[in-house]
């Protein structure tokens, strides 16, 4: 019971950082953990180089990690 509270709990937070991040980091996070895509593949999409999906994503866990 305690486990499932505490998940919840982690996931709200998360859900709520989430809403904090830039469009841009948003869209790779959702692209690189929930559509399992490559930086390869996300950079193709989104029309930046492979630096600038490592960048998002860097910034993006920064964030994360800071508000939860």
């Amino acid at each position: 019971m305690e486990m499932e509270n505490l998940h919840t709990e982690v996931m709200a937070k998360v859900m709520g950082t989430l809403q904090i991040l830039t469009p841009r980091e948003r869209e790779v996070i959702r692209l690189l953990y929930l559509n399992e895509m490559t930086v390869e593949e996300i950079a193709a999409k989104m029309g930046v180089k492979k630096t600038r999906v490592y960048n998002l994503k860097s910034n993006a866990l920064k964030v994360i990690k800071n508000n939860i």
